[in-house]
């Protein structure tokens, strides 16, 4: 537990004491000048010098005021009132003299009791407000920890609902697939029926495929095994082929062979479903490309993604892998990237961004490394010629 220094001195406290040993050396012989100069003055210069003794008191405490008592008694020696010795002191002078400086000393400690009392309700209202903030704090990191744990359990039944309907597509499927094997072996089926059942039987054998790599998707499992980075990639731009055709989006392939990483199937699948996901967003405007890109370099697995879309403003790039930040308000959740980060930490890479006008003639590049498979470690040893870097076209594909 945190412990709450005591609080300062307040700054007026300091200028008062200053302000007390002005008036306590000044104000004692301004008035006995005074009381020398004015008749009217003559019968009460005692009296002049206790209200300078209480106000030195007041104001600076026991110090201020013993100086007081001292220059009023210095004052009387320099400036004497007439018809009122001024040396030697008499039992009245003495006793006065006295008077004064009880007076300065119960006055004086009255005073520093009401300055303890200010810094004590100082020192409680500093309390009082750091509590208040740090309950505001509080306040304010529950209701965001309250909005994560409800995303993400929207997230989580959107995963669970679409487990579910891609399990109960798979029965009704399996039976349309046999019935059309079935329609096919039918001897008095014409040539163009026949040419339709095939491109039918297709298309069901590709829903069947989407269906399973959904299941894929959703279903959590930790298992981690050597998985080849290109295979994955080509299995998301299978369920992203319609929503890149319809945007009129070309995928450049640069693949380098035998790249794989050791890692959970369905995690990787996220990063570059996250991934491939943004840039398609980016490049929704016709003749616009995504260019993919893998590679082995110093034991790295590297893979990029790049788009000549209009690229992330510099304000944002800097929050783009924060929790719950997104710029696309209509439909984005803000996790993505976060989750893609996550993943790329917790399987020992890392990944950076970078926008602008990139060498290559696209805007935005995202960059993720893995440490390669032992098996893809060994076949890169070998291997004889030299390493292949991100930019290296040999053994890359391109589609």
């Amino acid at each position: 537990m945190n412990t709450i220094a005591p609080a300062p001195a307040p700054r007026s406290y300091f200028t008062h004491t200053s302000l007390a040993y002005i008036l306590a050396c000044t104000l004692p012989f301004l008035t006995a000048f005074t009381s020398q100069r004015l008749t009217f003055f003559h019968a009460i210069p005692y009296a002049l010098s206790f209200l300078i003794i209480v106000l030195a008191a007041t104001l600076g405490g026991l110090g201020p005021s013993l100086l007081a008592v001292l220059a009023c008694i210095v004052a009387r020696q320099f400036f004497p009132v007439p018809g009122i010795p001024s040396y030697p002191f008499d039992r009245t002078d003495g006793l006065r003299a006295f008077f004064l400086v009880f007076s300065a000393v119960i006055i004086s400690a009255i005073g520093a009791g009401r300055r303890k009392t200010e810094l004590h309700l100082q020192d409680a209202l500093r309390r009082v407000q750091e509590r208040n903030d740090a309950l505001l704090e509080s306040i304010a990191e529950r209701k965001l920890a309250e909005a994560a744990v409800l995303r993400s359990e929207k997230l989580a039944a959107m995963g669970r609902l679409a487990s579910t309907i891609a399990h109960e597509i798979n029965n009704p499927l399996e039976a349309v697939t046999n019935l059309i094997y079935l329609a096919r072996g039918e001897a008095n089926t014409s040539e163009a029926a026949q040419t339709y059942l095939e491109i039918a039987e297709k298309e069901l054998a590709r829903l069947g495929h989407i269906t399973r790599l959904t299941l894929g998707f959703v279903r959590n499992t930790g298992v981690r095994a050597n998985v080849d980075l290109a295979t994955a990639i080509e299995e998301v731009l299978f369920i992203l082929h319609h929503r890149l055709q319809n945007g009129s989006v070309r995928v450049d392939r640069r693949f380098q062979p035998g790249v794989s990483i050791t890692i959970a199937p369905h995690e990787l699948r996220q990063v570059v479903t996250n991934l491939l996901s943004n840039a398609t967003d980016a490049t929704s405007l016709t003749g616009s490309a995504i260019v993919i890109t893998t590679c082995s370099q110093d034991g790295k697995a590297i893979f990029l993604v790049e788009d000549d879309g209009d690229g992330i403003p510099a304000a944002n790039l800097q929050r783009i892998f924060e929790p719950f930040f997104s710029t696309k308000l209509e439909v984005g959740t803000g996790i993505g990237l976060w989750v893609t980060r996550e993943i790329v930490l917790k399987s020992g890479g890392a990944i950076t961004a970078e926008s602008g006008d990139l060498s290559n003639g696209m805007s935005t590049c995202f960059r993720v490394e893995f440490p390669l498979s032992p098996a893809a470690i060994d076949s890169d040893a070998a291997e004889v010629g030299p390493a292949h870097s991100p930019a290296d076209p040999a053994h890359i594909s391109a589609d």
